[in-house]
């Protein structure tokens, strides 16, 4: 059986080197820098996809299971692989926001993750 902290080192070398072939002609603070570029595009497009999800209600479902992997990753592998790609690449002092441990991350993708359950119960017991 394989250890989620193995698991997370795994998951974060292919990471890597998928960014690296990416981004080849790149050096590793510029394949930090694109990865970190990644990261923030997909949090913010999130964010404004949940926005966005009261006034089109048939994206429910598709931002429900955005917040779902990413409360997924950062349970099971211990927060969240991009920011560790990041931290790795750049260097530590570079990052926006000096988290040690990755419960911040992890408790607001759970709180995003019960006002979207919320939602879909609520959403449940008004159609009946």
């Amino acid at each position: 059986m394989i250890s989620m902290k193995k698991y997370r080192g795994i998951v974060e070398n292919n990471l890597e080197n998928v960014a690296k072939a990416v981004f080849f002609w790149e050096n590793s603070k510029g394949i930090g820098a694109c990865v970190r570029l990644f990261h923030h595009s997909f949090l913010y497009m999130s964010l404004i996809l949940y926005a966005v999800h009261f006034f089109v209600p048939s994206l429910f479902f598709i931002v429900y299971g955005i917040f779902l992997i990413i409360w997924l990753q950062h349970t099971f592998l211990g927060g969240c692989v991009f920011t560790n790609v990041e931290r790795k690449l750049i260097g530590n002092d570079a990052f926006f926001l000096n988290i040690s441990t990755d419960s911040g991350t992890l408790f607001l993708s759970t709180i995003m993750l019960c006002v979207l359950s919320l939602e879909l119960v609520i959403r449940n017991v008004f159609s009946l």
